[in-house]
Formats: C-alpha cells, sequence, structure tokens
C-alpha cells in the first residue's frame, strides 16, 4: 500500500507504505547565515588510473571541516553537457548545503563533485567512466579524506543523465551505497528508444558513446533495467528518492513512474515526487536538492 499526501507548492508525494513522507519546508527567505556557518567549494584534482589522466572534481567542505572529524559523503553528479562546476555554478549548491546543514536537516557533510563529462557514467565504446568512478574516486575520497566508512554514511544523487548515473551506480554498489536521488533521471525501460527529445541530443551530441547513427542495442547495453535485475539478487537494500517535472519532455515522469512500480512490485523503500509543471531546468533541480538533502539526512541520522 501506498501513502499519497499533497503538500506546499503543489508537489505530490508518493512513498511506500513505512517511508517518512516529510519535506523540508524550504525557503529561500530563511535568515542570513552567520559566516561561521559558511562552508567552501574547492577545485581538486587526482590521477585517475582508468582515465589515464589528472581528473577534476569540486568538493564542498562544510563549516568548521576538520580532519580530526569524520563526516558522511555525498557524491553530487552533473547531467549531459555539464562539468564538476555545475552544481556550484548553476545550481546553487553551495548555499543550499550550507543552509540544509545550518537547519539540520542535513548533518556536516563532505560533497563530491566530480567530472562526468559526457560518458553517461559508464564505460561503454571505451569511455572507462564507471571504472574511473568505482575504482579511483570512491576509494580515493575514502582513503585522503575524513569521512566515515559506513554503507549508512553515503549517498549518490545526480541530474538527468547523472541521475541515470546515480542510480545505477547505487544499484550497482548497494553494499557502498546507503541512499541515491536521482532528479529527473535519464531512464527508459530496456528495448524502448529515448524520448525524441532526448534522442535529437544522443544522436547528436553522444555519437562517442552511442554510435551513428545511434544505437538501439548499445542504449539498451546500459539499461539501468539490466542493473535493477542484479540489485534485486542482493539483500543490501538502498534507500531511493527520484523527483520529476510533470512538463520535462527529455526525461518524462512515465519513464520516472515506470521505475516506482518496479519499486512498488518489488517491496524497495522509496520516495517519488512529481512537480506539477516541472520542466528539465535548474529551477527545478535547485527546488529539489533542499527535500533530496533531507531525505539524505534523515539516512544519515542512523549512522
Amino acid at each position: 500500500m501506498k501513502k499519497i499526501s499533497m503538500i506546499f507548492l503543489g508537489i505530490l508525494i508518493v512513498s511506500c507504505a513505512g517511508t517518512d513522507t516529510s519535506v523540508a519546508k524550504w525557503s529561500l527567505s530563511l535568515p542570513e547565515l552567520k559566516q561561521e556557518s559558511i562552508g567552501y567549494v574547492v577545485e581538486e584534482t587526482f590521477y585517475s588510473i582508468a582515465l589515464q589522466r589528472n581528473w577534476s572534481y569540486n568538493i564542498y567542505y562544510p563549516a568548521g571541516y576538520s580532519e580530526t572529524n569524520q563526516y558522511p559523503v555525498i557524491y553530487l553528479l552533473h547531467g549531459a553537457y555539464g562539468k564538476h562546476t555545475d552544481w556550484k555554478l548553476a545550481g546553487e549548491a553551495q548555499i543550499i548545503l550550507d543552509r540544509a546543514i545550518a537547519s539540520k536537516i542535513l548533518p556536516p557533510t563532505l560533497v563530491i563533485m566530480p567530472d562526468g563529462q559526457d560518458a553517461w557514467y559508464t564505460d561503454i565504446s571505451g569511455t572507462n567512466m564507471q571504472s574511473a568512478f568505482e575504482k579511483d574516486l570512491f576509494p580515493y575520497i575514502e582513503t585522503n579524506f575524513s569521512t566515515i566508512n559506513k554503507k549508512v554514511a553515503r549517498a549518490i544523487g545526480g541530474l538527468s543523465m547523472g541521475g541515470y548515473g546515480a542510480l545505477t551506480f547505487a544499484m550497482r554498489n548497494p553494499e557502498y551505497f546507503g541512499s541515491v536521488f536521482a532528479l529527473s533521471p535519464a531512464i527508459t525501460e530496456l528495448k524502448k528508444a529515448p524520448p525524441q527529445a532526448l534522442l535529437n541530443l544522443l544522436e547528436k551530441d553522444f555519437t562517442q558513446v552511442f554510435g551513428t547513427p545511434f544505437s538501439q542495442k548499445k542504449w539498451d547495453a546500459i539499461s539501468y533495467t539490466h542493473t535493477y535485475e542484479q540489485y534485486k539478487k542482493v539483500n543490501s537494500p538502498v534507500n531511493f528518492f527520484v523527483a520529476v517535472g510533470t512538463d520535462d519532455i527529455i526525461t518524462p515522469v512515465e519513464d520516472s513512474r515506470a521505475l516506482v512500480e518496479k519499486f512498488d512490485k518489488d517491496k524497495v523503500s522509496y520516495k517519488f515526487i512529481e512537480v506539477p509543471s516541472g520542466s528539465h531546468s535548474w529551477g527545478f533541480w535547485t527546488l529539489m536538492l533542499a527535500p533530496s538533502l533531507e531525505f539524505v539526512g534523515k539516512i544519515f541520522e542512523n549512522i
């Protein structure tokens, strides 16, 4: 059975029974942050064996960060045509994180924003991006930063292409991640062509990944449905958060609903948000980052 509730801004929230349905009563009219509550974002690099080059990422350090303390970690992924600076420059991630932490909906947390290029977070066609994350980035962060080495203390999230990446990394590594959030995830069912608006982008600019002409076979090869079937065989539950706008033509709400139907059938813990008139835009992703952080914050309470 599902619980359904209508809340602020006309957002519809659906979650499986037993999952908390509250959402942060977020407002940019919150009082000014004190200087001691402001974190900072730094661009850093390290050498990736999988990519055979130096690899850039942004990292958010919460206010008062100290190597003598240990912190949970969120990996925050960008979308197509994006880079590691997107969430800071376009998504207002730093101020939203500062306010989430100051408002105590999220504990002080390290947030890693890697450069996923336009490789769709996979190894398909020799991009090696999946391997770079799983074999290089995740171990590097654990080794070189003061993190809490527990599944429940790790989360991953992203938008569009990054929403796909976040879902598949979590499903492929359920012993590693405790929670995942996917905003406007670029997902389709197996053997289903991408929506025309998305297909236009794939055919024009993603030929390195999906071939020329666009290869449905390659698209099917990276379908989340493969990873989800594997995830179900592993007894290591992940908590899922999915949000999409009803006016999104690039990652239509129907595709996210299909995923949620699988969750219902398999009794997977999730929260699903549909935003009426929400589009495939930074306005939507910025709006949804705070509820995503609150969702993750509640999982972090179990650390």
